[in-house]
């Protein structure tokens, strides 16, 4: 090879490199960007910091191994992106759901909504969408509404989320909850209080958490409020506590996002008034207001939302991932979003002082009702799926169980029950992010039974 060949040679060789430095830096911002700096993520970025020296020093140099090298560089590259494809393309972590089961309803819910309103059987008028009070506080506001609802439309129905290929309809009783049986004012075996796992949301009625209990003949009710967290669930407990009647109360807690939730409500200014003892809008005797307002806001705001591509891990764009190494980031537990990071993120302590305070006031109510209170632990979908059962530090779990044992609640740990199966990430809807299927429920009840059969 003559020298001016050479020389394209290594101009062409150094532009490759320019490339390699360029995704080095481009892959360590998105691991940066994502992750929390750890001391076993330091690790891993100064191996990138080692690999960009690398290469700036091979563009310096015109020593004849440089060419070897760079093949072999490209090699690996390859060898590494190919196996990225075959996860992708064999693998069922990022695949919609739509491609995995030929039978997915594909139906958007203003479809189903419709279908089932214009059909002829009478009881199909009485179906809504589901509601949350952050979707129409604002507008309320606006509308000079008295009453600030948290549950729905009293004794109706409600379409809930497809998940499974199937759009479940709840039943809702006289207070707007997602309860089949109306046991208000009667002695009751179990209060469930927490968010959108309360309230049984994405399988059928019959599959959810309140109905199993009351299939196996224990008396229970539900307040489960889809969205809210740990203050807002606390409202709704002080709100309804008139008419329950409870043995237990079970405070449901999703690591999920009731950190995140709570402290959108901290800055919430109405919600921040149910911390005060005396404060109540006295919704148990406003349920035809709220059926009102609820009515006219679906009728004039309601936005009919479908799953976010964006901002859900298992639906990005293929060719985004893939660009990404998703499916090899995922194996080795270096993929994350800016969720988890808000999750992990060292200021949520002062939110775990505030969550102290909450806990102080579910006591005081359930000793006003003569109750024994239990805290159940609901691991996310991201801990299930990196394999982290059993890593406490994660979400701030050991903090929030120290708080519970301070506290003198008991804990009822579902991670307990996922570390003892082979395959734990079955408990969700073809194994994607999400609310539990029919498995996860059927097991979180018998989990929720043995541990207080055993106290």
């Amino acid at each position: 090879m003559n020298r001016k060949s050479r020389k394209y040679l290594n101009i062409f060789v150094n532009l490759i490199l320019l490339f390699l430095i360029f995704h080095t830096v481009l892959f360590s911002y998105i691991l940066i960007k994502n992750v929390d700096v750890n001391k076993s993520n330091l690790i891993y970025f100064s191996i990138f910091i080692i690999i960009i020296i690398f290469y700036i020093y091979l563009i310096l140099t015109k020593n004849s191994i440089k060419f070897n090298l760079i093949l072999t560089i490209l090699i690996i590259y390859s060898s590494v992106y190919f196996f990225e494809i075959y996860l992708d393309t064999y693998g069922t972590t990022f695949k919609n759901k739509k491609e995995l089961d030929k039978n997915f309803d594909t139906r958007s819910k203003f479809q189903v909504l419709s279908e089932l309103q214009n059909d002829d059987d009478d009881n199909n008028n009485n179906i809504f969408p589901g509601t949350y009070f952050f979707d129409f506080f604002n507008k309320f506001q606006s509308l000079n509404y008295s009453v600030y609802p948290f549950a729905g439309i009293s004794n109706s129905k409600t379409i809930s989320c497809n998940e499974s290929g199937y759009w479940p309809i709840i039943s809702r009783d006289k207070y707007g909850f997602s309860n089949s049986h109306n046991f208000y004012n009667e002695k009751i075996d179990y209060l469930l209080v927490g968010d959108s796992f309360a309230e049984g949301w994405c399988v059928n009625e019959e599959d959810n958490l309140q109905n199993i209990f009351n299939n196996n003949n224990k008396k229970t009710l539900s307040f489960g409020v889809s969205g809210s967290g740990p203050l807002l669930q606390l409202a709704t407990l002080k709100e309804y506590k008139k008419v329950i009647q409870p043995k237990v109360i079970i405070m449901m807690y999703y690591e999920g996002n009731d950190l995140k939730n709570l402290d959108d409500e901290l800055n919430h200014v109405f919600l921040k008034k149910y911390l005060n003892d005396d404060f109540s809008q006295g919704l148990i005797y406003k349920q035809k207001e709220i059926d009102y307002n609820i009515l006219d806001f679906i009728k004039k705001y309601y936005i009919y939302s479908e799953n976010n591509v964006d901002t859900d891990l298992t639906y990005t764009n293929r060719y985004y991932r893939i660009a990404k190494l998703s499916n090899i980031r995922l194996l080795l537990n270096l993929i994350s979003s800016s969720d988890i990071k808000f999750k992990n993120q060292k200021s949520n302590t002062k939110l775990l002082l505030k969550y102290e305070d909450i806990i102080d006031k579910f006591k005081e109510i359930a000793n006003e009702l003569n109750s024994e209170l239990y805290f159940l632990y609901i691991p996310d979908w991201t801990r299930v799926k990196q394999r982290k059962l059993y890593d406490d530090k994660l979400n701030f779990k050991i903090n929030i169980i120290e708080i519970m044992n301070k506290k003198n609640v008991k804990i009822i740990d579902f991670t307990n029950k996922l570390k003892k199966l082979d395959k734990p990430i079955e408990i969700f809807p073809f194994a994607k992010h999400g609310h539990f299927n029919e498995v996860g429920y059927s097991l979180l009840y018998e989990h929720i039974i043995d541990t207080i059969n055993n106290n």
